[in-house]
């Protein structure tokens, strides 16, 4: 069975657009991301799962943290998984991919040792329910890691109104299709929740001083615009022109980054 997500790459308005906004994202978090993931243990992993891979822009960037890991990488999506082949052979035949769902994984129990959830969580229903099957599949002192974001403390000077009031129906519009915006801030209390131990957290943040204003926005700003009526897509698109125009604009966005290790003991849902 196919859970359903708040969402789905192969059925958004311009699939092409939004493969190509990943790929930016998929560079966005710089070493930051790198850094914990390397605190957290990948770079000794041998089977490494990448869970809601997409179309496998970011597997690169972990077979290179983890060299000697064979990598499985699993996406619901089979046409996502499609479009991803070219970078699956661009890493060579370490990397098998898997389509299935993160809430009912087709994987044996304890067949890797770190699984790793890209901006994958705030669009699952039952997070913690996620969080349990992959530490089946890690096994016991395996290492379940999650990186995502935090809409709720998106951060944009100056105020826009249009823009906010559009982020804030967009939050409303993701919880009621099943997954949470804010789910930075709650990853921690899930990983307990799940059973997992020895749990860290690091923060990783993206500016617009860093990324640039307009990749800010094309990547971060734009996508919540969707959820609104015309009048406020247009309005709010109008402040972020001359938002981006303005050198002394400034965003962030803050990420959570979380991991921990199966203490043992059975845990799929």
């Amino acid at each position: 069975m196919t859970v359903q997500r708040a969402y789905h790459l192969s059925t958004s308005e311009d699939p092409a657009r939004e493969k190509a906004r990943l790929a930016v994202q998929a560079r966005a978090t710089g070493n930051a991301e790198r850094d914990a993931l390397l605190e957290a243990g990948i770079e000794t992993s041998q089977v490494l799962l990448e869970l809601g891979c997409g179309p496998n822009l970011a597997t690169g960037m972990l077979a290179e943290l983890a060299p000697q890991a064979r990598i499985i990488t699993l996406d619901y999506d089979q046409r996502s998984l499609a479009s991803g082949g070219p970078r699956r052979v661009s890493v060579g035949s370490r990397v098998v991919p898997v389509c299935g769902d993160v809430t009912q994984l087709p994987l044996t129990p304890a067949c890797a040792d770190f699984a790793y959830m890209r901006f994958l969580l705030q669009h699952v229903k039952d997070p913690r329910a996620a969080l349990r099957q992959a530490m089946s599949v890690v096994g016991e002192h395996g290492v379940v890691c999650a990186l995502d974001g935090d809409f709720g403390v998106l951060t944009v000077h100056p105020e826009l109104p249009a823009v906010a009031h559009a982020v804030a129906l967009d939050l409303l519009t993701h919880s009621a299709r099943g997954g949470d915006r804010r789910i930075g801030r709650k990853l921690v209390d899930h990983f307990h929740a799940a059973g997992l131990v020895d749990i860290q957290a690091r923060t990783v943040m993206a500016t617009s001083a860093e990324l640039g204003r307009e990749r800010f926005r094309t990547l971060f700003l734009d996508p919540l615009l969707a959820a609104s009526p015309a009048e406020l897509q247009n309005a709010a698109r109008a402040e972020l022109d001359t938002w981006v125009a303005d050198p002394r604009s400034f965003a962030l966005l803050a990420g959570v980054m979380a991991w921990g290790r199966n203490a043992g003991g059975s845990h799929a849902s």
